[in-house]
């Protein structure tokens, strides 16, 4: 398996293929990354990681990309996207409303970035929160 990076408007998406040619994520994260690994310590996604550990998701995510044969597909919105959302909105949630808030970022299957613009076309797209 291979982990790909595809940007995609301001969201990133991390996915693992289960073949195929991707572009592949850069040498240094490897083939079996985990999320922290990727999302720090150079990259813009801090308060998205901070907010997967408080949830206990990072594991949850990992599981779904290496345990499964459908893989993961995540949109991590970068700190300035958490920055332009009023602090008080974040700070009211409760910890299972954010669990669900995280969990509505990820697709339980990877795609490919071809795959994007007709994915919700089709049919809706299920996150793992449940929601479309």
């Amino acid at each position: 398996m291979k982990l790909v990076v595809a940007f995609l408007a301001a969201a990133l998406s991390l996915s693992i293929p289960l073949a195929g040619a991707h572009r592949p994520l850069a040498d240094e994260v490897g083939p079996r990354a985990n999320l922290t690994e990727i999302l720090t310590p150079d990259r813009p996604f801090q308060t998205f990681l901070r907010y997967l550990n408080q949830t206990n998701l990072v594991e949850v995510f990992e599981n779904q990309a290496y345990r499964t044969h459908h893989g993961i597909t995540i949109f991590a919105p970068a700190d300035r996207a958490f920055a332009a959302v009023h602090p008080s909105v974040l700070s009211g949630l409760k910890k299972h409303q954010l669990k669900n808030l995280m969990m509505y970022h990820a697709l339980a299957k990877h795609y490919a970035l071809k795959e994007f613009d007709g994915l919700s076309r089709v049919n809706p797209v299920t996150t793992l929160a449940g929601g479309m």
